[in-house]
C-alpha cells in the first residue's frame, strides 16, 4: 500500500490564505511557490531563530503590510506561513537568485515575507507577483503582490525608517531662544509621525535631535517642519531608496549647500552617516581611490597617515585570507589624535606572531640537533602566548580613520648653494646634478620624492659644509659656488612632531624591534617566513605622510643648526650676484652666510 503523501504545509498556508478559492492544482501551487533553495547551503529553519534582532525586524515589517493591505487577518496568516516555514536565510539566498536574474516565485515569496533586501527587489518582484496573481486568481494574495511596487515601498521604509537631523539652535537669521527637544519633538508629531529612537546628540555645528519616523515626510512637510522651528533647513535621510540617499529643504538651504550631503548627515551614534558609508566601502576591500573619490565628493578631507595604516594592514589581511580586526578601517566625521602607541602595540604582536610560527615550523620540520631544538624551544617560551597575540590582533586598536588635521608649519630663513649662477627657482627635479649626500641612493631606491636641500638659520648663522662648498684642502678646487635664499614657511617640523608623523611612522615599521629569534635566522632564505620580521626603516613612511597631508617639506636639526628638504619648487633671490670663489674671503669667519 503506497503511503500517503504528506501536505505541503506552504500549498495549505496559500490555499488559506484565498479561502480556497485558488483554481490551480497543488502540484501547479507547489511548482509556483517552491520554497526549497536551490543552493545546497544550509539554511535556517525558522525566522524565528534564523538571526539575533529577526523579530523587531518582522514586526515592524508586518505592521507595514498590515498598514497597505488593510487585512489584518492577511497578515496573521504571513505570519504564521513566516514563523513556521521561511526562515531568514531562505530571504537573502531569494534575493541573490533575484538580483542576478535567476529568482522565481518561491524566491519572490521568501523576499515577501522576511524581507530584508526587499527594496533591491522591486522590479522583479512585482513582475513575479503579477506571474503568481494569474495562477492564484484575483484573490488577497495575488491582489497585493500585483500592486508590489508600493507594498514593497512601504515595507522597506518600515524596515529602515528616515531619519530626521534637527539642530536646536535657531538660525542665526531668525534668532531666538534655543528649542528644547520636547519642541522638536511635538513639532514632528504634528506632522503626523510619531518619533523613534531619538536622541540629541552633538554635532560639529550644534546640539542636534536625531530621530527615526516612517512614514518619511516629504519636502514640502520638511520644509514646513523647518518653518515651524525657525531653522535654516533640516536634513532627512531615505535608506530605502539607498544608502546615501536623503533630502535637505528649508528656507535657507541653499546656504548648507543645498542638498543632501552624508559628510554633515548625524546618525544616532554621533558619527556622520559618510563615515560609516566610508567604513563599509573600506571594509569591502574598495581601493583607497575609490574611498577618496567618495570622500572628496562629499568634501571630506580624509587624515591620509591613518587611511595608509588601515589600507595595508587590510590588505595583508585579505591577501593572507584573514578576518579584518573589529577597529580596523573605521572612519569618523571628526578629527582623531594618532595613536603610535596602540598601533605599535599592534604590530609588535604581528611580529611576534611571526616569531612563534617561525619557530614552529622550524622545530616540526625535517631532523634537528639538540641544540636546534633547545634554541627554538626557548624563543617560544619567551615569546607571549598564541592566543594572548590572537586576541591583540583581533580587539586591539588602530587608527580610527577621521577628517586630517589642520596643519602646524614651521619656516625660517633658508640658503641654498649651488654651483649655477642666477637662478631665480629651485627645482627639485634637479635633485643629485650637484653635490650628493649620503642619502642620495637610499632616496632614489625607495622611491622618495625628489628634494632641494636648504640649510635653515638666520643671516650670520648657516654654515654650509665643506663638500657642499666644493673645498678641497683649503681651496674651492670643484668650481666657483652661488648663495641664494629664501623664507620658508608650513614646513613640517620632525623634532617637533606635531602631528606625529613620526612616531606613527617608527610605531609601523619598528625600527627598534628586537626579534627574539636568533641572528642568523631573522629574514633569511634558510628559514621559511623569516622574512619582514627584522625591524624596517621609518623614515621612507615618514617622507610619504607629510607630502600626503600636504606639507611643502619638512625641517629638522642638522649638525648644529636646521636644515629643509623642499619637495615643490622654490623662488629665491640671491645672496650675491658674484660667485664666491674665495671662502675664506667671502663670508665670515667658518664660512657662516
Amino acid at each position: 500500500m503506497a503511503r500517503k503523501k504528506a501536505p505541503n504545509p506552504f500549498v495549505a498556508g496559500i490555499r488559506g490564505l484565498t479561502g480556497g478559492e485558488a483554481r490551480v492544482s497543488d502540484k501547479e501551487l507547489r511548482e509556483a511557490l517552491d520554497v526549497r533553495r536551490k543552493s545546497k547551503k544550509p539554511v535556517a529553519q525558522t525566522g524565528a531563530t534564523a538571526r539575533s534582532g529577526y523579530d523587531p525586524i518582522s514586526d515592524r515589517a508586518f505592521r507595514a503590510l498590515g498598514r497597505v493591505t488593510g487585512s489584518d487577518q492577511l497578515v496573521r496568516n504571513l505570519r504564521d506561513i513566516d514563523e513556521n516555514l521561511i526562515g531568514i536565510g531562505a530571504a537573502e539566498q531569494g534575493a541573490f537568485n533575484i538580483g542576478r536574474g535567476e529568482g522565481g516565485i518561491g524566491d519572490v515569496l521568501n523576499v515577501a515575507l522576511t524581507l530584508p533586501g526587499v527594496g533591491l527587489a522591486a522590479k522583479p518582484f512585482a513582475r513575479a507577483g503579477k506571474s503568481l496573481a494569474a495562477k492564484v486568481g484575483d484573490t488577497a494574495v495575488g491582489r497585493y503582490l500585483t500592486e508590489a511596487r508600493p507594498l514593497v515601498g512601504a515595507v522597506d521604509e518600515a524596515i529602515n525608517p528616515a531619519t530626521l537631523n534637527i539642530g536646536l539652535e535657531p538660525s542665526s537669521k531668525i534668532g531666538g531662544p534655543a528649542i528644547s527637544e520636547q519642541e522638536a519633538l511635538s513639532a514632528v508629531r504634528r506632522m503626523g509621525r510619531e518619533p523613534q529612537n531619538f536622541r540629541v546628540v552633538p554635532s560639529s555645528s550644534e546640539p542636534t535631535l536625531v530621530a527615526d519616523i516612517e512614514p518619511p515626510l516629504s519636502a514640502r512637510e520638511v520644509y514646513d517642519l523647518s518653518e515651524q522651528l525657525r531653522q535654516d533647513a533640516i536634513a532627512q535621510r531615505l535608506p530605502s531608496q539607498g544608502t546615501e540617499a536623503g533630502m535637505l529643504a528649508g528656507p535657507r538651504a541653499q546656504d548648507w549647500g543645498g542638498e543632501f550631503n552624508p559628510a554633515y548627515f548625524t546618525m544616532q551614534g554621533g558619527d556622520t552617516l559618510g563615515a560609516g558609508v566610508l567604513t563599509d566601502q573600506f571594509r569591502a576591500g574598495a581601493p583607497v581611490s575609490d574611498i577618496l573619490e567618495t570622500a572628496g565628493r562629499w568634501g571630506i578631507e580624509v587624515d591620509p597617515v591613518a587611511l595608509s595604516v588601515n589600507a595595508r594592514l587590510r590588505d595583508a589581511a585579505l591577501e593572507g585570507g584573514e578576518a579584518l580586526p573589529e577597529s580596523l578601517g573605521v572612519f569618523t566625521g571628526r578629527t582623531v589624535p594618532a595613536n603610535p602607541e596602540a598601533l605599535q602595540a599592534y604590530r609588535e604582536a604581528q611580529r611576534q606572531l611571526a616569531e612563534r610560527r617561525v619557530a614552529e615550523n622550524y622545530l616540526s620540520g625535517g631532523r634537528r640537533t639538540q641544540a636546534d631544538i633547545d634554541l627554538f624551544s626557548g624563543v617560544l617560551s619567551q615569546l607571549p602566548e598564541e592566543e594572548t597575540l590572537l586576541r591583540t590582533l583581533r580587539e586591539g586598536e588602530l587608527p580610527m580613520i577621521g577628517m586630517a588635521p589642520e596643519r602646524v608649519g614651521a619656516g625660517g630663513r633658508g640658503v641654498h648653494i649651488s654651483t649655477q649662477p642666477g637662478l631665480s627657482t629651485l627645482d627639485p627635479s634637479y635633485y643629485g646634478t650637484g653635490h650628493r649626500g649620503e642619502e642620495y641612493a637610499s632616496t632614489v631606491r625607495e622611491g622618495l620624492p625628489n628634494r632641494t636641500y636648504m640649510y635653515v638659520g638666520p643671516e650670520g648663522t648657516v654654515e654650509p659644509e665643506l663638500s657642499v662648498m666644493g673645498v678641497i684642502g683649503e681651496e674651492m678646487r670643484r668650481g666657483p659656488r652661488y648663495a641664494y635664499t629664501a623664507e620658508l614657511k608650513d614646513l613640517y617640523d620632525v623634532n617637533a612632531d606635531p602631528e606625529q608623523l613620526v612616531r606613527m611612522a617608527q610605531a609601523y615599521n619598528l625600527p627598534f624591534y628586537k626579534p627574539t629569534l636568533p641572528w642568523w635566522a631573522v629574514d633569511s632564505d634558510m628559514v621559511a617566513g623569516s622574512q619582514g620580521i627584522g625591524g624596517g626603516r621609518a623614515i621612507p613612511d615618514m617622507e610619504r605622510w607629510i607630502k600626503e597631508r600636504g606639507y611643502p617639506g619638512y625641517i629638522s636639526d642638522f649638525g648644529g643648526g636646521r636644515a629643509a628638504a623642499l619637495y615643490g619648487p622654490t623662488d629665491v633671490v640671491p645672496i650675491d650676484e658674484e660667485p664666491i670663489t674665495d671662502w675664506r674671503r667671502k663670508f665670515a669667519v667658518g664660512g657662516r652666510v
